[in-house]
């Protein structure tokens, strides 16, 4: 969620590009967080209603940027290299970062130090099931939303935003030449302090 509150307000850039293609890899989170939902423990008022809100935005946001287009643009299907890159990162992640907080401190941080009570994989190799299930199901995810939402070719809102500017620029010309007439001409006339409008015939 983090990622994705960055990538709207992030300024245009290759770095933005980057940080898109790796996070659409990461979209089982929500989708694990559905299929079992962990609510028992949020006892503060309206806790779980931002879970569920909070993990049903982490779906829809990738598809209103995917909409845009220009920097939020997808690898071509065919391209599992981000795929490769960001399942990596979410390993090392994992297995070492998180790894190393946990394991001294006891916090089941991210399931990392036992597994969760609906996990269908309960058991000592809970962790080599998830990361089996895990690699094809990140891929899987991005390719999906890649085949559903991304617009061919690449949609980008700023033609749109020029062709409106173009016709708002154009109905205002019209507007103005319909007002003064096809044979009056608008002369200003500077008088006392003030400035008099006066039509006059052109020849």
């Amino acid at each position: 969620m983090d990622m994705q509150i960055y990538l709207l307000a992030a300024k245009p850039s290759n770095f933005v590009t980057i940080m898109f293609r790796i996070q659409m890899n990461y979209l089982n989170g929500p989708l694990l967080a559905f299929l079992f939902p962990e609510t028992d423990s949020r006892q503060v008022v309206m806790e779980a209603t931002v879970y569920w809100i909070q993990h049903g935005l982490m779906f829809i946001i990738p598809v209103y940027l995917l909409r845009l287009g220009g920097i939020y643009t997808m690898e071509p299907l065919s391209d599992i290299s981000w795929n490769v890159i960001s399942y990596s990162i979410c390993l090392i992640y994992h297995f070492v970062i998180l790894e190393i907080f946990a394991l001294p401190t006891q916090v089941n941080l991210n399931h990392m130090l036992c597994p969760a009570l609906l996990d269908p994989f309960t058991g000592p190799s809970y962790r080599l099931w998830a990361v089996l299930h895990q690699a094809i199901l990140c891929p899987l995810l991005g390719k999906l939303y890649y085949c559903l939402f991304a617009p061919s070719p690449p949609l980008s809102i700023q033609p749109i935003i020029d062709t409106a500017t173009k016709h708002c620029d154009k109905t205002i010309k019209d507007d103005e030449s319909i007002k003064n007439g096809p044979n009056n001409k608008i002369v200003l006339v500077a008088k006392n302090s003030g400035v008099e409008e006066k039509s006059v015939k052109s020849e």
